[in-house]
C-alpha cells in the first residue's frame, strides 16, 4: 500500500486533469504508460541532457502510473476474493437447503413407516390398511389419484382392489369392469417393475409391492403434470420417497393379502364359507350391540347340475365365475359376498332391513336373468337363480338362526317355480308361548318370463 503522503506528493507535481486521465485508464494502458515514462526518465538521466522539469515529470508520471496500476491490481484481487467468498456462501446455502430438505423427507418417511408399522401390529384388515396408505401418500407426496392393485396368481395379472380420486374412495365391490374398465385394462398390462407414464393432464407412478421376492400387488399414484413441470427436482424427490416407502408397504400388506387369499374362493373371487361364519358372528354381535339391522341373501343357481351334465364342468365354472362377478358389482362397499357351497352363494348386508335386502336380491336376480351367458363351446345359455332373504331379529341367541330362515325362504322360492325372490321378516321369539309360531311376513316376487 502506497503511503498517503507519497500519494499527495504525486498529486502535487502532476496536474489534476492528468491524474484524473491516468486514473480512468485501464490497467494495461497504465502499465505501458508507466514503463514508457520511466524509460524516458532513465534515458535523460543517462546523458541525453533533457531539462530537469521534463525528467522529473516523467519520473512522477511513471510513479503515478505504477501506483494506480498497483491499486487496480489490489482492488481486482479483492473483488475476485469477495466474489469467490460469495459463491462459496451461495454453494453452502444450497447445500444446507438440500440437506434440510433431505432430512425433512427422511423424517416424513419415518413417520409414515411408523404409522404403517402400527397398523401392521394391529393386524388391520386390508381395506383399512389400504385406506391408511392412501391417506399417507396424499399427505406425504400430494398424490391426487391412487389405485391399489392386487396380484391374481391364478390369472397372473393385477386387479384393482381400492381406488381413490380426491376424497372419494371406491372399494373392490364398487369397482367393476363396466364402470372402471380402464383400471382393469391397466391391471392386465402391469408387470412388477416401476413405471412412469403420462396420460392427458396426469403423470402416474406405478410401483410394485414385492415382499421377500413375492409380488403382492402394485400401487399407482397420479399427480398433476403442471406440478411436475413447475418443480422437477421436487418431483424426483417424490419418486424417491414412493420407491422407498413401497418396500415397507409391501411388508405391511403381505399378511392381510395372504389372509385374503386364504379366505377367497379361487374360482368366483368371493369369500369362503369359513370366512362367512366368522363375519356372520361378528355382524350379529354388532347388530345386537347397536340395534342395527342385518340381512342375509342366499342365492342358488337354478338347474346347475343340468348345466354341468349337458355342457360340462368348464361351462359350470364359467357360470359360477360370472355370477360371482355380478354379486360383487351389485353390492355396496359395506356388504360382502361369499361362496356358501357348490352353486349356492351368500350376501351379508349390515345395516339393511328386509325391504332393502329384498330390493338388493331382486337387483341381483334380474342381472343374472339378463346376463348373456355362453358355454365353453360358445353356445348361448339361459341361466337364472332363486334367492331367499331374511333379516336378523333381535333376541336370537345363535347367529345361525338367520341362515336357517334365509334357507327356508330360498326353499320357498324354488318350490314356487324358481327364478324368483322370497323374503321373510322375522320377529323375536315368544318366551312364554313357545309353541306358537312367530309372526311372519313374506314377500314373493316372481321373475318375468
Amino acid at each position: 500500500m502506497v503511503p498517503r503522503h507519497i500519494l499527495l506528493w504525486l498529486k502535487f507535481w502532476i496536474p489534476e486533469r492528468v491524474f484524473a486521465v491516468l486514473s480512468s485508464l485501464p490497467h494495461a494502458a497504465l502499465m505501458a504508460l508507466g514503463c514508457g515514462a520511466c524509460a524516458v526518465a532513465f534515458l535523460s538521466l543517462a546523458g541525453l541532457h533533457l531539462s530537469a522539469a521534463p525528467t522529473f515529470l516523467c519520473l512522477a508520471t511513471g510513479a503515478a502510473t505504477a501506483f494506480l496500476s498497483y491499486r487496480d491490481f489490489r482492488w481486482q484481487g479483492r473483488a475476485e476474493a469477495l466474489a469467490a467468498q460469495a459463491g462459496a456462501k451461495s454453494d453452502l446455502e444450497r447445500h444446507l437447503a438440500a440437506q434440510a430438505l433431505s432430512l425433512k423427507s427422511q423424517v416424513e418417511i419415518l413417520t409414515a413407516m411408523r404409522e404403517v408399522s402400527r397398523l401392521t401390529a394391529e393386524e388391520a384388515e386390508l381395506d383399512r390398511l389400504s385406506r391408511a396408505v392412501f391417506q399417507i401418500m396424499a399427505d406425504l407426496v400430494g398424490a391426487e389419484e391412487m389405485t391399489l392393485f392386487l396380484y391374481d396368481r391364478d390369472h397372473r395379472r393385477f386387479a384393482p382392489y381400492l381406488h381413490r380420486v380426491g376424497e372419494q374412495v371406491l372399494s373392490s365391490g364398487e369397482i367393476s369392469p363396466r364402470t372402471h374398465g380402464e383400471l382393469f385394462a391397466r391391471g392386465r398390462e402391469l408387470t412388477p417393475v416401476f413405471l412412469r407414464e403420462a396420460q392427458e393432464q396426469m403423470l402416474y407412478f406405478t410401483v410394485p409391492l414385492i415382499a421377500e421376492g413375492e409380488p403382492l400387488g402394485a400401487l399407482r399414484l397420479g399427480f398433476s403434470q403442471e406440478d411436475a413441470a413447475d418443480s422437477p427436482q421436487e418431483f424426483e424427490q417424490k419418486e424417491y420417497v414412493v420407491k422407498d416407502l413401497a418396500k415397507h408397504i409391501a411388508l405391511a400388506v403381505k399378511a392381510p393379502v395372504l389372509r385374503a387369499r386364504a379366505l377367497t374362493d379361487g374360482l368366483t373371487g368371493l369369500y369362503t364359507k369359513r370366512h362367512f361364519e366368522e363375519r356372520l358372528s361378528h355382524n350379529v354381535d354388532e347388530a345386537e350391540r347397536y340395534g342395527a339391522p342385518l340381512s342375509l341373501i342366499l342365492v342358488d343357481i337354478d338347474h346347475f347340475k343340468r348345466i354341468n351334465d349337458t355342457h360340462g364342468h368348464p361351462t359350470g365354472d364359467i357360470v359360477l365365475k360370472r355370477i360371482g362377478t355380478i354379486l360383487r358389482e351389485s353390492i355396496r362397499g359395506t356388504d360382502s359376498a361369499y361362496r356358501f357351497g357348490g352353486e349356492e352363494l351368500a350376501v351379508l348386508l349390515p345395516g339393511s332391513d328386509i325391504d332393502k335386502a329384498h330390493k338388493a336380491a331382486e337387483r341381483i336376480r334380474k342381472k343374472i336373468e339378463k346376463e348373456p351367458f355362453k358355454s365353453a363351446a360358445g353356445e348361448p345359455l339361459q341361466v337364472t337363480a332363486s334367492l331367499g332373504a331374511a333379516t336378523h331379529a333381535m333376541g336370537f341367541e345363535k347367529a345361525d338362526a338367520i341362515v336357517r330362515t334365509a334357507d327356508q325362504a330360498l326353499y320357498q322360492a324354488k318350490r314356487a317355480g324358481r327364478n324368483r325372490t322370497h323374503a321373510v321378516g322375522l320377529s323375536p321369539p315368544l318366551k312364554r308361548e313357545k309353541t306358537l309360531a312367530p309372526e311372519i311376513q313374506t314377500a314373493d316376487t316372481r321373475g318375468e318370463a
